[in-house]
């Protein structure tokens, strides 16, 4: 890694900056199902291996969710979802709202 110019320079040699919008939405979802489950544990006075007990997954898992780094299937989630007792929402934000529709 070179000497940066300057701090976005800095920020692209740490890979910092998505290079995509497909991994900047990515990093957006990590990052928010990370902070909530973190913030669930936090709540409820769990320890990282308490978690992973009640959602049967390995602790290093739990701990790369909250870190956010995690790359969560479909099936991870409704796991969390459902022993958590969440209620997930979920949109890809892709269709018209109906009034835009009716412009």
């Amino acid at each position: 890694m070179g000497k940066a110019k300057n701090v976005f320079e800095f920020l692209e040699d740490l890979k910092a900056l998505p290079e995509t919008k497909e991994e900047e939405i990515f990093e957006q979802l990590c990052a928010m199902i990370g902070a909530e489950v973190l913030a669930y544990r936090k709540q409820h006075n769990l320890s990282r291996k308490q978690l992973a007990e009640m959602l049967r997954m390995p602790t290093k898992r739990i701990a790369r969710i909250e870190m956010e780094v995690a790359n969560l299937t479909l099936r991870d989630i409704a796991r969390i979802a459902s022993v958590l007792n969440g209620h997930p929402k979920v949109s890809l934000g892709i269709l018209k709202e109906r009034s835009e529709e009716s412009e």
